[in-house]
């Protein structure tokens, strides 16, 4: 999925002439502690809570104020995957995208950006989600895509998250809540397993648990 289909059209950005105070009824009307100021269809830079508390510009419109240039941002044909590098290094909750032409498009929105997650991963269907830590040495996609296979599940989703130098997270959604021998066959693989969503009704709670785990695992 590439950047411009995660666009949320309907958030708003910030204008030169707007007023510190316009600029925070905004963030509260749409829940976000950030903002684009975007002047003539270009992206200045991305402005916070803080910024406009900070330079004390509550009464001041944003072309009369000097903020330093934060321009956190992805390009309408970057995927998902790039998307998320960004918000892993900078805990923006809005994200602008651009066309090549350096044009303002809109931006993503970081809670709406989760809930597309779940839906692309297909972490909403039945089954569970295994969180393996695996060295780079040792990861083979055909032997882990065996040992899934040969417990009778199948992969809806799988995708991978560098840790360390040596290693690697592994996420994978497999169609059975059913995972016990899955996660035994794993451990004589010496694989080992971090963590298990559970998505059944008599692990409701554990699967809220760890699903609040991940997220703050990768920094959403």
């Amino acid at each position: 999925m590439k950047a411009k289909e995660l666009i949320t059209y309907s958030l708003p950005y910030i204008k030169p002439e707007d007023s510190g105070w316009q600029a925070i009824e905004l963030m509260v009307e749409f829940r976000v502690l950030h903002l684009p100021l975007v002047d003539s269809g270009q992206y200045i830079t991305l402005v916070s809570e803080d910024d406009i508390y900070n330079h004390q510009m509550e009464d001041r419109k944003f072309q009369d104020t000097r903020l330093e240039i934060f321009k956190p941002l992805v390009y309408e044909d970057q995927n998902i995957f790039d998307v998320f590098n960004v918000l892993r290094n900078t805990k923006i909750t809005v994200l602008p995208v651009l066309d090549q032409e350096e044009t303002f498009m809109g931006s993503i929105l970081v809670n709406d950006l989760i809930f597309n997650t779940i839906e692309i991963f297909g972490l909403a269907q039945e089954g569970a989600v295994l969180l393996l830590r695996v060295k780079y040495i040792d990861y083979s996609i055909t032997i882990i895509g065996n040992i899934i296979e040969s417990n009778n599940a199948k992969i809806i989703s799988f995708f991978t998250i560098p840790e360390d130098e040596t290693y690697q997270k592994i996420i994978i959604k497999v169609n059975t809540p059913d995972v016990l021998s899955l996660l035994e066959t794993f451990e004589r693989y010496d694989y080992e397993v971090e963590s298990v969503l559970f998505d059944d009704e008599k692990y409701k709670d554990i699967y809220k648990e760890r699903w609040d785990a991940l997220m703050k695992y990768l920094n959403i």
